[in-house]
């Protein structure tokens, strides 16, 4: 669902900035054509009443519009109900706008929202199993209010321990902090912001991120997929059966990273840092077209790999053993 209510102070606007630049270049054509003096008159007139009426037009409807909008978004400041649900739930869909994200570990399933903020929220049940789904108002992407995190409301979700869920959340702008999660599958897709994920456990991570930054700090899980189109990313401490990090412009960090398939892709960045392991074990592959390669590729003694390959940049990754 799509929020207009900054429609009319966009459109007045562009109508008053168009004015604005129709009146410069008829200044502007006078002044270098310099036409006959009845015509330059009968120009001038013409051009400064049009940009007038537009002009006028245009702040009218910006001015109008201006009714619409909730400026509580400037401030930052909200108040916030806690909804704790006595029911247990497979699995939590948030789709939002703009918002600050936090999971975290509770006694009991809740979700804590901004009373100013509009959502629809609704618990189903299909094929046995429970979902919760919360849904924000969204903006248009030329009325965003609040873009600063400070500005932006939060919205918490708190799991009971050791209670394995699906978790899906979409937003436009934001940020994702997660800590001490457990799921069975856990995906994220964020146009703009970043995630931070923390001791947490998953059979699937599905993440995406158009533009910021992604750090996982002492996660486990079978699947690591990260696709990021500008961002840095950061995997320290963790553990995954497969890692799979492809990201366009940007740099791939890893901190004592543990996976038995590693596959890491960059078009423009760096990957860099450590893994743990035994060097040999590993079927080592890597390719820079342009840039500094520094680590070698070899055949390995067993079944783990590690593919990691750049196309301008740097690979530096070195094993622990």
């Amino acid at each position: 669902m799509l929020n207009l209510s900054g429609l009319p102070v966009f459109i007045g606007c562009v109508i008053a900035v168009i004015a604005t630049l129709l009146l410069s270049v008829a200044c502007l054509l006078l002044c270098i054509f310099r036409p006959a003096k009845k015509f330059r008159m009968g120009a001038t007139i013409a051009w400064s009443v049009t940009g007038g009426i537009m002009m006028i037009t245009g702040l009218f409807v910006a001015v109008y519009g201006l009714k619409d909008i909730d400026f509580k978004h400037f401030s930052g400041v909200y108040n916030y109900k806690t909804v704790n649900l006595s029911h247990d739930c497979d699995e939590i869909l948030l789709d939002l706008s703009a918002a600050n994200v936090k999971v975290e570990i509770g006694d009991t399933l809740s979700y804590t929202i901004a009373e100013e903020i509009e959502y629809q929220v609704s618990y189903n049940v299909n094929e046995g199993k429970n979902y919760l789904s919360l849904q924000q108002e969204r903006d248009p992407w030329f009325f965003r209010l609040g873009w600063k995190k400070a500005f932006l409301p939060d919205v918490t979700i708190t799991l009971p321990k050791n209670h394995a869920i699906d978790f899906s959340v979409k937003f436009d702008a934001g940020y994702l902090t997660v800590s001490d999660g457990t799921f069975t599958s856990f995906r994220a897709d964020l146009d703009a912001g970043d995630i931070l994920l923390m001791d947490s456990e998953a059979e699937l991570y599905d993440i995406s991120v158009d533009a910021g930054n992604t750090e996982v700090l002492t996660c486990r899980g079978d699947l690591m997929k990260i696709r990021a189109d500008a961002g840095n990313i950061l995997l320290q401490d963790s553990r995954f059966a497969v890692t799979d990090v492809r990201v366009d412009c940007g740099d791939i960090t890893c901190q004592a990273l543990s996976s038995d398939e590693i596959s890491l892709a960059v078009d423009l960045g760096a990957i860099n840092g450590t893994l743990r392991g035994v060097a040999s074990e590993y079927t080592v592959t890597t390719l820079v077209t342009v840039g500094a390669n520094l680590t070698q590729s070899h055949e390995g003694t067993t079944e783990k790999t590690l593919l990691a390959t750049c196309e301008v940049g740097s690979i530096d990754l070195l094993f622990e053993n």
